[in-house]
């Protein structure tokens, strides 16, 4: 399972050779002309002996060091908002291409770099905390671009995990049922918040609640639920690329307000908590250094990654329990681990054997589901990668928690490196046995009432499925729990 929450990952450079643009270095000289365009007096900052971001603390004080924030919100009271970093290059290089530090959009043929020139030689021109701002509004554009350039390729990437759970999980005759892209395709993306809980800036965009994962739900919440059925991949695969797009638009918006294009909102989860006031939002995106960082965006392609597999295998676990009215069940006919790993798809939990049964459309009772569940514990490709346990114990905790029902996912709390409902499914506690009659409507669970197996509004039956089965003509002689075991035992 890769669901646990890690430090973000250690830079490798990779990005930069694939992605990152360096304006040209010819002698490019810093001009003081800048402080035209400031309050007279005001502090110009300092640079910092050593210019390495290692740590929050340290990007904090050189920011600080430069009096970066009051520069910006100086040259933005003075100047406007538009295309500012724009502007603020072309003051200091008035001898350069001006679409060097253009920074207007995230899109690829859009360049944002001030070029390889040192804080000290902003030092002579007088304007040392203008390297500070330029160096975070480059990251910026950096970060931006990658996420919006990822947001492109995964939608060729779900393309194949769609067709994939399709193939793997559909049945001949299953009748048309409500799928919930939606929810899948948002708590994807909050899932991948867990790789970048230790990055400020990342965290601003992808952390749980945050203005990304947000707008995914609000925009998959305005379509209607995929109906299973014979067009139902292609409605799938094309309400998912539909999202990608809007939250493509989404990135472009931000970017844009960040750097003075257009009239979008800057999300609050991407400014700087600070007791200080400014006159504008950008001031506070940049503020604490927060995006002064040796190498920018190295947690992106992990978190990426990590959302296709979050969304890869939340599907295939509710596509399981639409198409193969799958659920879970705590099977009280096992009481060892010997007999209960038997089963592919059981895990003991060093008291219970949890296990995936299914049903009928029709709502009989089948038993055990054997391998449509099997592939999830499979290693990739060939199948999802899903640790039986730690699973369950989301399933259960979800179900328990919510007192015999299942809840939404909830990034709140975590349950085995994953949050709350993550995998959320019907759970049944209690032990297998036929009743005379037909060959499938016999087959019954005798439940444990004292386990939450229904909704408190709901009574708390004792057989399962057909909760009445004299209205089904069979003979309801219900067995005593060691009758069953006896039973079972001799079989």
């Amino acid at each position: 399972m890769h669901f646990s929450r890690i430090s973000a990952i250690g830079a490798t450079g990779l990005l930069f050779g694939q992605y990152a643009y360096a304006a040209p270095t010819s002698r490019l000289q810093p001009r003081g002309s800048i402080l035209d365009s400031l309050p007279g007096g005001i502090n110009t900052g300092t640079c910092a002996a050593v210019n390495s971001f290692d740590t929050p603390e340290v990007q904090k004080s050189i920011w600080e060091g430069g009096n970066a924030a009051e520069l910006l919100d100086s040259y933005l009271n003075q100047n406007g908002v538009k295309k500012w970093a724009n502007e603020i290059y072309k003051e200091m290089f008035p001898g350069s291409a001006a679409s060097n530090m253009d920074c207007s959009s995230p899109e690829v043929t859009v360049h944002c770099d001030y070029g390889k020139v040192e804080c000290s030689k902003f030092g002579d021109a007088n304007a040392s905390g203008m390297f500070y701002i330029l160096e975070s509004a480059k990251n910026i554009h950096t970060y931006f671009r990658l996420y919006y350039e990822q947001l492109e390729t995964l939608k060729d990437e779900i393309d194949d995990d769609v067709h994939k759970v399709f193939e793997d999980f559909k049945t001949a005759d299953a009748v048309k049922k409500p799928v919930g892209v939606a929810s899948i395709v948002g708590a994807s993306f909050g899932f991948a918040s867990a790789l970048t809980a230790a990055a400020p800036p990342l965290s601003g965009v992808l952390a749980t609640g945050s203005a990304l994962t947000g707008v995914v739900q609000a925009i998959m919440g305005e379509k209607e639920p995929v109906e299973t059925g014979k067009d139902a991949e292609a409605a799938v695969k094309k309400q998912v690329r539909e999202t990608l797009e809007q939250g493509r638009e989404w990135v472009k918006t931000v970017h844009g307000a960040i750097f003075g294009e257009g009239a979008g909102e800057i999300p609050e989860s991407m400014t700087f908590k600070s007791d200080k006031k400014y006159s504008h939002v950008i001031t506070s995106v940049l503020d604490g250094g927060q995006w002064l960082q040796n190498q920018v965006g190295t947690e992106v392609l992990p978190a990426f990654d990590e959302a296709r597999r979050n969304f890869k295998q939340m599907a295939a676990f509710q596509l399981l329990r639409t198409l193969n009215n799958a659920f879970v069940h705590i099977n009280d006919n096992v009481g060892n681990e010997a007999a209960c790993v038997d089963d592919k798809n059981a895990v003991w939990d060093g008291k219970r054997c949890i296990t995936l049964y299914h049903r009928k459309d029709n709502g009989d009772l089948l038993g055990g589901l054997n391998g449509p569940g099997e592939i999830l514990w499979q290693a990739e490709p060939v199948g999802y990668g899903m640790d039986r346990f730690a699973t369950y114990q989301n399933t259960l905790d979800c179900w328990e928690s919510n007192k015999g029902a299942m809840g939404s996912t909830n990034f709140d709390g975590f349950t085995s490196g994953l949050p709350k409902c993550a995998f959320g499914m019907e759970v049944k506690k209690g032990r297998f046995f036929e009743l005379s009659g037909d060959s499938y409507g016999g087959k019954q669970l005798k439940l444990d009432t004292n386990y939450p197996n229904f909704p408190e509004s709901e009574p708390k039956y004792e057989v399962w499925p057909k909760t009445d089965c004299f209205t089904f003509g069979l003979k309801c002689d219900i067995p005593s729990d060691e009758e069953i075991i006896a039973k079972f035992d001799g079989e």
